[in-house]
């Protein structure tokens, strides 16, 4: 079989025996990915078994030499032209060995072949969608909903650039190589730490989780005039670029990046912001059309996505009315 090549680093992290066995026949696996799948197999006693399962699978092939029927069946139901089509788990007789090898054989390619990219080196999410990625030097980056990110890791520099939207980093330690994220007109620099990086029409926020994080907020001055603020634990800075204003403030990092776990956090919050945030993650917009609206307080937990949690407690609260349109929900 001829693997398929993707940029190192730029794949989404193994959560099931069959991705961690394609994974580490990838040629340009990394010692980062190695030591994640060390973990995997620690966190349940079930996953060694699950691995050596993939495992005799994988032996198969040579074993159907002498069964040209059954081999051919096998391809045939891995169909790797459209990889993720559902194969069936089991079925009965000797087409259950064909379709377990077909569904190892396709988990493989599905792996192995480049994720959603813009270009080779650019990982996007569309609206609604999360997703965790691992760079060849062992970090890690969580991006948002509808975000894009560009990496270049080499052996000289760590670079990442946030076209748009929201990433959380993982930074492997590594003094020689600073970390160094550009996202609009501002560079955040680190060596090795846990933060996110937010930007929006503008507005930089940084929220660290870990470590201690440098962020330049006008990085296109000269390195000699460049101011540099110094974030640490729960810190989170916002940065105005229209109006040139920082603001640094304690905060439960934590909860501030509950994002990470699906769910979107709001205290007290104006219902115009909240329904902006509402919005990041829908397909069909949430608009206020009352503008007295706008300023009344919010407070609660919501499921990313779920608008219709969000505006049931809009009726029982405020006594919103919700009409809804075939490309909008109006509030009023």
């Amino acid at each position: 079989m001829t693997a398929l090549h993707t940029p190192a680093g730029l794949r989404p992290v193994p959560t099931t025996a069959d991705e961690w066995f394609a994974r580490r026949r990838s040629p340009d696996r990394t010692q980062g990915e190695e030591a994640a799948f060390e973990a995997w197999l620690a966190a349940d006693t079930s996953h060694a078994s699950e691995y050596e399962e993939c495992e005799r699978f994988w032996r198969v092939p040579m074993r159907l030499k002498s069964q040209v029927d059954l081999a051919s069946e096998a391809l045939r139901l891995a169909n790797l032209s459209s990889v993720g089509r559902e194969v069936p788990r089991a079925w009965p007789g000797k087409w259950g060995v064909g379709a377990a090898l077909a569904a190892t054989v396709a988990a493989m390619a599905w792996y192995l072949a480049p994720i959603d990219m813009i270009t080779p080196d650019t990982v996007k999410t569309a609206r609604g969608e999360q997703r965790t990625v691992v760079l060849s030097d062992g970090s890690t980056v969580q991006l948002n909903t509808d975000s894009i990110f560009r990496a270049h890791v080499t052996d000289h520099e760590r670079r990442v650039d946030l076209v748009r939207g929201e990433a959380f980093f993982d930074v492997a330690h590594d003094a020689s190589r600073p970390f160094v994220v550009h996202v609009g007109s501002s560079e955040v620099r680190v060596v090795g730490t846990q933060f996110s990086v937010r930007e929006v029409a503008g507005k930089l926020e940084v929220v660290v989780k870990e470590g201690v994080v440098n962020v330049v907020p006008d990085a296109t001055r000269t390195v000699a005039n460049a101011d540099k603020v110094e974030l640490l634990r729960g810190n989170r800075l916002d940065y105005d670029n229209s109006q040139r204003l920082v603001k640094v403030a304690a905060i439960d990092a934590e909860r501030a990046l509950l994002w990470r776990t699906g769910v979107i956090e709001l205290d007290n919050e104006p219902l115009g912001e909240a329904v902006e945030e509402m919005n990041r993650y829908s397909s069909v917009p949430i608009v206020i059309e009352d503008p007295n609206l706008r300023n009344v307080r919010i407070s609660g937990g919501f499921k990313t996505g779920d608008s219709e949690a969000f505006l049931y407690a809009l009726k029982a609260r405020f006594d919103v009315t919700v009409d809804r349109h075939s490309d909008r929900i109006s509030l009023r």
